[in-house]
């Protein structure tokens, strides 16, 4: 059997993601940013848990980007 050789480029796009409550500390968000622009994606409600979860580094940012914005990944 042969083997296909196959050569896989990787692109490091800048990316940057935060968190973030309302005025009142109940609902949360999330908002990404992805190749320095300086409009950013829309912000997408997550869950207080997720938010705690993430600003204590307990998620990794890709896995977290996968999660809340997979078409930009």
């Amino acid at each position: 059997m042969a083997e296909l050789d196959i050569d896989i480029q990787s692109f490091d796009i800048p990316r940057a993601v935060t968190v973030y409550p309302d005025r009142a500390g109940v609902r949360w968000w999330t908002k990404a940013w992805f190749n320095n622009r300086e409009e950013g994606e829309a912000s997408v409600e997550i869950e207080r848990e997720q938010a705690i979860r993430f600003i204590h580094d307990n998620i990794e940012k890709d896995v977290w980007l996968e999660e809340f914005y997979p078409k930009q990944m």
